[in-house]
């Protein structure tokens, strides 16, 4: 799912950084972060955000997002996110916030 209305798209990305009310010395674990929509404006803010995604296509957008816009403190993994999140490998760099944006029908 890519978030086709940009403005809207802009508005809920700057929603959550307010909400999520973030401090330089922040770890943020991004569960279902797609291409790192939120991802990439998260690792501005925070000292280092770990990016999870179960579809393997968008972890390797991701990764050539934050590559493309030099931001070297993001980590993306691919993962089941249906299965126990703390058992898998991007919850053991341990998180101070959690932004949750799973996929819906619509």
């Amino acid at each position: 799912f890519i978030q086709v209305n940009d403005g809207v798209n802009q508005q809920m990305v700057r929603t959550a950084l307010e909400w999520l009310d973030l401090r330089p010395e922040d770890r943020v674990l991004d569960l279902f972060c797609g291409m790192g929509n939120f991802t990439l404006p998260l690792a501005t803010r925070a000292a280092h955000v770990v990016g999870v995604e179960g579809v393997p296509a968008l972890v390797e957008k991701g990764r050539e997002n934050a590559a493309r816009n030099g931001l070297s403190n993001v980590t993306f993994f691919h993962e089941n996110l249906e299965e126990d999140v703390t058992r898998q490998a991007g919850a053991k760099h341990g998180c101070d916030k959690v932004l949750l944006d799973p996929a819906r029908a619509g």
